[in-house]
């Protein structure tokens, strides 16, 4: 019959074996001389039987019992023809003392024996591990006695400290045990070999057609030594433990409660004496080999002296490495500070000279401007394309120092902006007209369309003018004389989007990561000599995202490019 797992155990294997054959020796040892626990004259007062249960009994008093060919030391036929094991001894008790026989009737196989109780052609089996499935047309006693689950090996192969040592490995497994479900629960993956009884699995492993099989370890110690073979061993111990439980067909859940109340009524010394009796461990006699003991002992010094010898060989180069980074921290800190403080001064210097740079420029503009106009008044045509030039270079001048500030504001967080409705729409029209003569100077034909009414953001009306009139002025610089530029201004479910389209050089697909970057000067030029410091992009970004927008360009080389601003709808 089968035995098998159903609950968890982490213990090591030589823990285990101790613990069992200890606890064995032990209760034999209390025992001896006393005979089978069986025989004592008070045992049948323990069972308490309801009158439900005798009347059972009265209708019931042959209990048919399912054997194959055995489980030793479970249960097995001997030599005779004669069931004997566990199993037998605790039946032949539950028999004197309940009033029942067990008839037993001999199976070919295990398969056959869960078949016949299924049919009920048999009323009861022994040594057998419950599961969902055999639920359905059986009722399982409480458990009775287990064991260790052992993973069995040829004698060369390794000691295992984790039974996932075996995984990928071909396993033995008798026909219809549930070993393949359990190894399955515990995440073992290996390459099942069917076989019709456990003498079969450990035949196979024995030579060599497969690499291991599971069983309990009272089997296989009773078993092995009795089959004759020699080069197999215990190579670990599964984290589970065997379950033995008796199994009644469906419609005899009465049964399987008297034979409950015989277990119950056992002590654990009781329990141990009948399981003690058929499985024991011989444990050899060693001598103290002083030989070997100096031999392990030598061993022990030198290698525990190398081991000395390399942690502090190694202490001494961690120190050397230590000292080393000290040294290298120590430096990088002071290029650090280094670094901090040009950067400090390089700031101040463009506020300084930012600053220092907008009075002079002011004074500048209003001259020229004043000078411009007298000239346009004398018609002194050479004069006035001088000033107009010079005109255009002061304004470049401005935009420079504006954008400066620009950036120093955004960077130290002085730059903060104010949130509310503003009309998209009426703020492209105003930057649109203060570009009215710069359009005019370039002959650039410019296209402007929106939805009819009123399209509003939530924005900082000063932020969003300085955005769009950064966008359309590149728009302009890089289109050349008697170009075309598109505005366009288009309603999307949550989102107003701008776009600002040229008919420029356009943008090679290497230089898209730098395009909003700060000082940053792209190949393509402007292309009426039109200034350009690298500083307006990455002000437009700054600024759309503190108003939680979005701006984007699609360009392809030849072919101009395409800005895009989008902002939320209100």
């Amino acid at each position: 019959m089968e035995t098998l797992v159903d609950e968890p155990n982490a213990v090591g294997l030589l823990n285990e074996i101790t613990r069992v054959f200890r606890a064995l020796a032990t209760t034999a040892a209390a025992l001896a001389g006393e005979g089978l626990l069986l025989a004592n004259e008070d045992m049948d007062s323990r069972l308490e039987l309801t009158s439900e249960e005798c009347a059972w009994i009265a209708a019931n008093p042959v209990i048919r019992v399912g054997m194959d060919d055995g489980y030793p030391p479970a249960n097995f036929w001997d030599e005779n023809g004669e069931v004997r094991g566990i199993d037998i001894d605790f039946l032949d008790a539950i028999a004197e003392l309940a009033g029942l026989e067990f008839e037993f009737v001999r199976l070919d196989s295990w398969p056959e024996a869960v078949r016949s109780i299924r049919n009920r052609e048999i009323d009861l089996i022994t040594c057998v591990t419950r599961s969902e499935e055999r639920e359905e047309f059986l009722v399982f006693t409480e458990v009775y006695y287990d064991y260790p689950i052992a993973i069995i090996t040829r004698s060369e192969s390794e000691f295992f400290s984790t039974p996932s040592a075996v995984r990928g490995r071909r396993v033995a497994v008798p026909e219809g045990f549930v070993t393949h479900e359990v190894m399955e629960s515990i995440g073992w993956d290996v390459e099942v070999m069917r076989v019709p009884t456990i003498q079969d699995a450990y035949l196979a492993v024995s030579t060599g057609q497969c690499y291991a099989t599971v069983a309990n370890l009272g089997n296989a110690s009773y078993l092995i030594p009795r089959l004759g073979i020699t080069n197999l061993k215990i190579s670990g111990v599964m984290p589970e433990f065997t379950r033995s439980r008796f199994a009644v067909r469906k419609d005899w859940a009465i049964l399987a409660g008297i034979i409950d109340k015989y277990f119950a009524s056992l002590s654990e010394v009781e329990r141990n004496a009948v399981v003690e009796k058929w499985v024991r461990l011989d444990v050899p006699t060693a001598t103290f080999n002083w030989d070997l003991a100096l031999r392990i002992g030598l061993g022990i010094v030198l290698f525990g002296g190398g081991i000395l010898w390399a942690v502090f060989w190694r202490n001494r180069q961690l120190r050397r490495q230590l000292q080393e980074r000290e040294r290298y921290q120590s430096a990088l800190e002071e290029a650090h500070d280094r670094v901090t403080r040009l950067s400090e001064e390089k700031t101040d210097l463009l506020h300084m000279v930012a600053h220092d740079m907008r009075g002079p420029l002011m004074t500048f503009q209003t001259g020229v401007g004043l000078v411009k106009s007298r000239s346009q008044e004398s018609g002194d045509a050479d004069t006035l394309t001088v000033l107009q030039r010079m005109e255009r270079q002061s304004e470049a001048m401005q935009g420079l120092v504006n954008g400066l500030l620009d950036v120093e504001a955004i960077e130290n967080g002085s730059r903060r902006l104010s949130l509310s409705l503003v009309n998209m729409r009426a703020v492209v029209e105003q930057v649109i007209e203060s570009f009215d003569e710069f359009v005019r100077r370039k002959k650039i034909e410019l296209e402007w369309s929106a939805p009819v009414g009123s399209h509003k953001v939530m924005a900082d009306r000063v932020a969003l003018r300085q955005v769009i009139e950064n966008l359309l002025s590149n728009a302009l610089k890089y289109s050349p004389m008697g170009g075309s530029v598109v505005v366009r201004l288009i309603e999307q479910e949550d989102m107003l989007q701008l776009e600002v389209q040229d008919n420029g050089p356009g943008i090679g697909p290497e230089e898209f990561p730098q395009l909003f970057e700060k000082f940053s000067r792209l190949s393509a030029r402007p292309t009426d000599g039109e200034s350009s410091h690298g500083i307006g992009l990455y002000i437009v970004q700054a600024l759309v995202s503190s108003m939680a927008g979005k701006v984007w360009c699609e360009s392809q080389l030849g072919k101009g490019a395409t800005f895009f601003l989008s902002l939320p709808r209100v």
